[in-house]
């Protein structure tokens, strides 16, 4: 549990001069953290995120964990750069990603693999691009902007509609009779045959 201020310190650097990408890194460097089961001791941590901007968008490419200490050997794990709630880190540039609870970011098993890794990031606010004099862009939430919800609402309502407007518009096509049977007036001769 990353529960203290990271005293190696948060730095970036340009991945690629020829694309615009960006590297983050958050230094854990000699400090002890109590894991999850009693005993546990995570004692050096480098966690590295890559982000990349495409058009007017940025996103979150690749996340790792490196030399990750864990019972006096190091590890580097590879995590994967969505969520177990679905959610991957993007927003439009100048804007920062924010998430009350984006859920757990997990580690890509290999084979025959013993250790894995998670990581969540708690009420997380991301901008990478276009940040002026240090300061968050505007929030863009990390849930739909129109969810499931919202979609059928309109799509009933459309369908109620339309149904509506059709049966309104066949009321109006029906036409009364032209002429009335006067009983003072000569009368409405209908023929009959057999």
């Amino acid at each position: 549990i990353l529960d203290q201020p990271a005293k190696g310190g948060i730095s970036g650097s340009r991945i690629d001069l020829e694309k615009d990408d960006f590297r983050v890194a958050i230094d854990y460097k000699g400090q002890e953290f109590t894991g999850i089961n009693a005993g546990e001791k995570l004692t050096r941590l480098i966690i590295e995120m890559n982000f990349e901007k495409v058009g007017g968008t940025w996103r979150l490419t690749d996340i790792e964990i490196k030399d990750f200490q864990y019972n006096n050997m190091l590890y580097n794990v590879e995590m994967l750069a969505t969520t177990d709630e679905g959610y991957g880190v993007s927003a439009p540039a100048g804007l920062a990603f924010s998430c009350y609870t984006p859920g757990s970011f997990h580690s890509i098993r290999e084979p025959n693999s013993t250790y894995g890794a998670t990581l969540e990031f708690p009420r997380v606010q991301l901008q990478v691009f276009e940040v002026h004099s240090g300061k968050f862009g505007p929030e863009w939430e990390c849930g739909e902007l129109i969810s499931i919800g919202l979609w059928v609402g309109i799509l009933v309502s459309l369908a109620f509609a339309t149904i509506c407007f059709w049966g309104f518009s066949m009321l109006a096509s029906i036409n009364t009779m032209d002429r009335f049977d006067d009983p003072k007036g000569k009368s409405i001769y209908v023929p009959q045959t057999d």
